[in-house]
């Protein structure tokens, strides 16, 4: 089932059942958030580009499926006007009448000049309040989100363009008032939606973050987007074979653990190894202009070009940019550490004068750190390898000071004196 389309492509690259790896924790989050006795009445994945948003949101539908029986699933992706809301419904419900002349009436009173907000709220609060809706899981999916955002100024958190306010107002709380509805976000980047009244109407929304897939998450995605016949080859003990699983190995060195990178350079290497090499040689070679999209495409090959392009829409110099300067700054101390540590222990290594709460927050609205949130509802974060390449290195002393301010905070977060460091890589960090 792909109900991800995108009216340019005609799809959305999603992750079918027999491919997606990973994200148990995440799917199980979001699973529990979505159960008709969860008061929550949605979940927002939340992270880069390519780390599977989509993926997950169309996991945890088909699972819900499986649970609860067939949901009545409507798709809004990168469009999120007044029209696009009521033609989605519209296809999503067409065989309910009831439901079609409530969208011809919402439709009436906005092209008479009525509030779109006001019109969208009340008719689509009658319309999933319908005898034969009213106790039947409907679930929209916001899907790429980040397209309605304003993101011309900084902010701590994002809010939609001015003229997607008025029908997000009312398709939002029109959900909120609806037993059986639900909503999924995808979206790059942390956003809030405040009502007249200023309050955030994502608020009690369950907030899940995706981060980037390690080794083992890597492989086992690349031997699921595999076919046969190159599995086979992956796993021969042939010179073939060997080079295969070389390509493999730098594929997943160079991908970040980013699982739309990662099957990006697979599919090179199964098709051409040698074309995979040199692709992998120039992306290490000329890395940081690569990741920051400014390396010279003339010449380049259609899979280099491909690359240069995925990271365009990355667009990770405009990201650090937008967060400011205190972000920058506290990103770059924080690169002292190579594993996540506790919110306070990061914040910590912020510099003299930054605003280290609202810096996290900016990093994180922007996609700029990976976020551990553990099953006691604490915090840990870690800057990405990606971003890391593109913040200045600290020098021997800075190091030297960051690490001074927090070693001790750090040591008893993780058990302190009193209590055994159970992990290895802790215990060797410290």
């Amino acid at each position: 089932m792909n109900v991800f389309l995108d009216a340019a492509r005609k799809e959305v690259p999603v992750a079918g059942p027999d491919q997606f790896v990973g994200r148990r924790r995440e799917v199980q989050r979001a699973i529990r958030a979505m159960r008709p006795a969860s008061e929550k009445k949605g979940v927002v994945f939340f992270g880069q580009g390519g780390w599977g948003k989509s993926s997950t949101a169309l996991r945890v539908i088909q699972r819900l499926e499986a649970i609860d029986g067939t949901n009545t699933v409507i798709v809004l992706h990168q469009a999120f006007d007044a029209d696009t809301i009521l033609d989605r419904v519209h296809d999503a419900l067409i065989r309910l009448p009831a439901a079609t002349k409530e969208i011809v009436e919402i439709r009436r009173q906005i092209s008479d000049g009525g509030n779109a907000e006001e019109a969208l709220f009340s008719g689509l609060t009658r319309l999933l309040n319908l005898d034969d809706l009213r106790n039947r899981p409907v679930v929209f999916v916001l899907d790429d989100f980040e397209w309605a955002l304003d993101r011309t100024e900084p902010r701590d958190r994002f809010q939609p363009l001015h003229p997607l306010v008025a029908p997000l107002r009312g398709l939002v709380q029109a959900v909120r008032h609806a037993p059986a509805a639900k909503m999924i976000v995808t979206t790059r980047y942390r956003f809030q939606l405040p009502d007249r009244n200023g309050y955030d109407l994502f608020d009690g929304f369950e907030e899940i973050p995706l981060r980037p897939f390690g080794e083992d998450e890597m492989m086992r995605a690349v031997r699921r987007r595999m076919q046969p016949d190159a599995l086979q080859r992956l796993e021969e003990k042939s010179v073939r074979g060997k080079e295969l699983r070389t390509a493999v190995t730098r594929c997943m060195g160079a991908c970040f653990g980013n699982p739309r990178l990662l099957g990006l350079l697979v599919d090179v290497a199964v098709a051409d190894v040698s074309k995979a090499s040199a692709l992998i040689d120039r992306m290490e070679s000329d890395q940081k202009a690569i990741v920051t999209a400014e390396a010279d495409s003339a010449g380049g090959s259609a899979e280099f070009n491909e690359v240069l392009e995925f990271y365009r829409r990355l667009a990770l110099t405009e990201l650090l940019s937008l967060a400011g300067a205190d972000t920058q700054a506290l990103l770059r101390a924080a690169t002292v550490f190579f594993l996540p540590v506790p919110a306070e222990v990061f914040m910590a290594a912020a510099p003299n004068g930054v605003d280290a709460p609202r810096a996290v927050e900016r990093a994180t609205s922007n996609g700029l750190l990976e976020v551990f949130r553990h099953r006691d509802g604490k915090l840990s974060y870690r800057v990405p390898d990606i971003v890391r390449l593109l913040l200045k290195p600290l020098k021997k002393d800075e190091e030297v000071q960051v690490s001074n301010a927090c070693v001790d905070m750090l040591f008893d977060s993780w058990g302190g004196i009193n209590n055994s460091i159970q992990s290895n890589a802790r215990s060797s960090y410290l």
